[in-house]
């Protein structure tokens, strides 16, 4: 993919993101998510996975692809402050 093309797609998957969400940087497409027994989600992201509660809101994604969004305070774990999901409503 030339950097023309992934630059366009990194506008294109930010523009959608609600600003409560998204520092500009901090929502990106999951690589790998499996649902748990339990309803909750394991979300790998890079080096990072989170696991996300059934009770987590979830909102609907625009692409039909999982995105989460999450930052880190200083040297504390990341936190998730919001994640989409095909088909939700």
């Amino acid at each position: 993919m030339s950097n023309l093309a992934a630059a366009t797609l990194l506008l294109f998957v930010h523009s959608w993101y609600p600003m409560e969400c998204c520092g500009g940087k901090d929502c990106r497409p999951a690589d790998t998510v499996e649902r748990k027994a339990d309803g909750s989600f394991e979300v790998r992201v890079g080096k990072d996975t989170f696991s996300i509660p059934e009770s987590f809101e979830r909102r609907p994604s625009q692409d039909g692809n999982y995105h989460i969004c999450y930052g880190r305070l200083f040297d504390a774990a990341p936190f998730v402050s919001c994640f989409f999901i095909p088909g939700e409503t």
